[in-house]
């Protein structure tokens, strides 16, 4: 499983030395290196990482300790001295992203392209979100679909398995926008959270039942598709 999971991280690196992004399922951008140090033992694919990540976090133009806000810090923190631990001092491999090839995952939709002028990665479950780096300067153009506003009401492309795609003459994908909700915090909701947490909350199975709650109907919404 590990090998699987670096085999397919290790096209996620980009020229710029950042990582993931737009196309992820989460828009996660940060890498955790303590794994991928102790990996590159044996994992082509591990080494490929580390040549990126080791020059992202020297030159701090990745996500790391120097600029994680307080509670990724605690969070995740400790993982950055655990690489120093698992430092692999044997040579790195170049990042895919020097090659040229073509490489689709159809269960994802991510494909990705790269030439000697481009990288793209784009991902088609998610209505064809991508980026595009430019291999020969620092600069990356990255979409990520339309925003449309139909009556005071907005809507966006979404990771959806349904999406329908064909691979005629390049992609095409065919999928829904998905309604956003604007669920704003106000003094009132603010307050009735507060009178909950020093009450009801204070039981836990009280408490995983409402943020079970709380997390389908903010988070994991799929309703009111158009």
């Amino acid at each position: 499983m590990i090998d699987k999971a670096l085999n397919f991280l290790a096209y996620f690196s980009h020229p710029d030395l950042s990582f993931g992004g737009e196309y992820a399922s989460r828009n996660t951008k940060y890498i955790i290196p303590s794994g991928i140090e102790y990996s590159a033992r044996w994992n082509d694919s591990a080494r490929r990482i580390l040549f990126s990540l080791r020059r992202a976090l020297s030159s701090e133009k990745s996500i790391g300790p120097f600029n994680l806000d307080d509670r990724y810090l605690a969070y995740i923190g400790y993982t950055y001295i655990q690489a120093h631990e698992n430092f692999y001092g044997e040579e790195l491999k170049n990042p895919f992203y020097e090659e040229k090839f073509s490489k689709f995952f159809p269960e994802s939709g991510i494909f990705i392209e790269s030439n000697k002028n481009f990288y793209v990665i784009g991902n088609l479950r998610k209505q064809g979100v991508l980026r595009i780096d430019f291999k020969n300067s620092n600069c990356s153009l990255k979409d990520s679909g339309p925003v449309v506003y139909v009556k005071e009401r907005i809507y966006s492309p979404f990771l959806s398995p349904q999406c329908k795609i064909s691979s005629t003459n390049g992609y095409i994908v065919e999928g829904s926008l998905l309604k956003i909700p604007l669920n704003i915090m106000t003094p009132f909701k603010n307050l009735l959270l507060r009178i909950f947490q020093m009450t009801f909350g204070r039981n836990k199975r009280v408490s995983f039942l409402v943020e079970n709650i709380l997390r389908g109907r903010l988070i994991a919404y799929k309703k009111n598709r158009r």
